[in-house]
């Protein structure tokens, strides 16, 4: 097993380079680093080697603490007061995601495989969107 102080080096790492790649005022809101995360996830669950899954994992681990330098992050006590209702941080949030939203860091960031892909904001014929189930709903 790799020691953690290892695995956080590594983790520091990958994320001063992705500072190398950024422009320095880039802000992203958190759905942005969300998106990120849920494609490494996904190239991670996709990859044929572990050397590659572990790649993906790295980059995961290296967004989840950009998100987390950008937008904050509670400390499980924290948490667990929140719970209890006895802190801060407890009512609804606005993540800047919305129905269909796509990520912007997709034209950011390049990868060993290449630009990230957009996914088309056009409904496939037959398959209900987001904003269909809004409207049934009343919303």
């Amino acid at each position: 097993m790799m020691p953690r102080q290892t695995v956080f080096d590594i983790i520091w790492n990958e994320r001063d380079s992705q500072l190398g790649i950024l422009a320095p005022d880039t802000t992203l809101p958190l759905f942005e680093w969300l998106n990120f995360i849920d494609e490494h996830l996904l190239r991670a669950r996709r990859a044929e080697t572990l050397a590659e899954a572990t790649d993906e994992i790295r980059n995961l681990a290296a967004c989840a603490v950009a998100a987390m330098e950008a937008h904050g992050a509670r400390s499980r006590a924290d948490r667990a007061t929140d719970i209890l209702g006895a802190g801060q941080g407890s009512g609804p949030e606005d993540i800047g995601h919305g129905p269909l939203r796509v990520s912007t860091l997709a034209g950011l960031m390049q990868s060993s495989f290449g630009k990230l892909k957009r996914p088309s904001n056009k409904p496939s014929s037959g398959k209900r969107t987001v904003d269909a189930d809004a409207d049934e709903d009343g919303a």
